[in-house]
């Protein structure tokens, strides 16, 4: 069933019980988000290749992301589906960092956007604000990388909270 804010108590506060930690992503050979997929549970999207400087300075996840996966560093896509956690009703800012390509959804609105389906950037954090109230949303986030450095990472804040990385992911459906 296609969420829409407002008309589904499933998605209201207070009914934990069928979300489980982590954020799935569907990783791909090449970059167009198609062909089999290697299916993955984290539980943040902190990731970055061991020759980026951040993956010292910010840590990642996973070491040497995404080889570990996928058996690569370059030409591939990823597609995370999940839902994320908000405890009040408040404005969102997010951060997406990332080399070459991603974009942020959140209930089926585009929170942050490339300028086309193509494009190609050095090391980059675009941001994007938008309101949400308590409860869980649906939240997608999707990555292109073609060649060069792999990173991405998914922060946020609001007036509650510093930036820091998004810990409150969650799935539904079996990682396997």
């Amino acid at each position: 069933t296609e969420y829409q804010p407002g008309n589904d108590t499933e998605y209201q506060p207070g009914n934990d019980t069928k979300y489980k930690p982590g954020i799935v992503g569907y990783y791909y050979q090449g970059t167009h988000f198609n062909g089999p997929a290697v299916k993955h549970t984290d539980s943040r999207l902190k990731f970055a290749e061991n020759t980026y400087l951040a993956a010292s300075i910010h840590g990642s996840d996973i070491q040497n992301w995404p080889y570990g996966i996928l058996n690569t560093l370059d030409t591939f896509s990823v597609v995370y589906e999940g839902f994320i956690k908000i405890e009040q009703n408040s404005s969102y800012t997010f951060y997406l960092t990332s080399d070459d390509w991603a974009q942020l959804y959140i209930d089926g609105t585009t929170v942050i956007k490339e300028p086309s389906s193509s494009a190609r950037h050095p090391i980059t954090t675009k941001t994007g604000t938008i309101y949400l109230p308590a409860g869980y949303h649906k939240i997608r986030v999707e990555m292109r990388e073609y060649q060069g450095t792999s990173i991405l990472f998914l922060e946020w804040s609001s007036e509650s909270f510093s930036k820091c990385f998004v810990d409150s992911l969650y799935h539904t459906a079996s990682p396997n």
